[in-house]
């Protein structure tokens, strides 16, 4: 019985030599160094590229360009066309006058003649009845006779004749008989209608198929604006 006790013994002792392991039975129980790769590849150093300075394009100054002046266009005056030749006996008034009516009866393609020689028409007026030739300026033997006054004003000439908007002038003046119907005013003008005049000689109004009111006389007179 004691054999086999000190026989468990000693192989309970052999079994713990070898589990401490070392010569001296102390059991080392200090964490492993770690183990250091010596073989790792280096770090790289960073280098900086250096920096290359590339200095500014010089400015190319352009010269400045040359000013062409255009040379200033010569400037020609616009003519003022002339207003009508004052005849001798023309007559002066506001708004108009007889060179005024001259001109609008010219501008229309007709002649506007003074004539002499001629009856009076109307002699009481305090002004007198001027005739005149008008016919076709393209040359022509043959037009109407108009006697025209001119007064200072439109007050004036209402003293001797009664007008009313849209119609005839009629003479205030006793004695004052005019030679037809075909009587016209505007502002201080009075037109009348005498005869057809043909290579000097007179025509009756009955002798001639066109009215003296279509005649281009009436609607340049007519038509005379302030």
């Amino acid at each position: 019985m004691r054999l086999r006790t000190a026989i468990g013994l000693l192989l309970a002792c052999a079994v713990a030599t070898s589990c401490v392991g070392g010569d001296d039975g102390v059991v080392d129980v200090r964490p492993a160094e770690p183990t250091v790769d010596n073989t790792a590849e280096p770090t790289p150093a960073v280098v900086s590229p250096t920096a290359t300075l590339t200095p500014p394009p010089t400015a190319t100054v352009a010269p400045p360009p040359t000013s062409t002046v255009a040379p200033s266009p010569t400037l020609v005056p616009t003519q003022t066309p002339p207003a009508a030749t004052p005849f001798e006996g023309d007559a002066g008034g506001l708004p108009f006058s007889t060179a005024d009516v001259r001109a609008v009866v010219e501008g229309s393609g007709i002649t506007f003649i003074p004539l002499g020689e001629r009856d009076v028409i109307c002699p009481v007026s305090a002004v007198p009845g001027a005739p005149y030739w008008t016919a076709n300026a393209a040359g022509t033997d043959f037009g109407p006779v108009f006697v025209l006054w001119v007064y200072p004003d439109l007050a004036a000439l209402e003293e001797e004749w009664a007008v009313e908007p849209g119609e005839s002038p009629k003479p205030r003046l006793a004695g004052c008989d005019l030679p037809t119907g075909f009587v016209y005013w505007n502002e201080n003008l009075v037109l009348v209608f005498e005869v057809w005049l043909s290579a000097g000689f007179d025509v009756a109004l009955e002798g001639h198929a066109e009215s003296p009111g279509d005649h281009p006389t009436v609607e340049a007179f007519l038509g005379l604006a302030p």
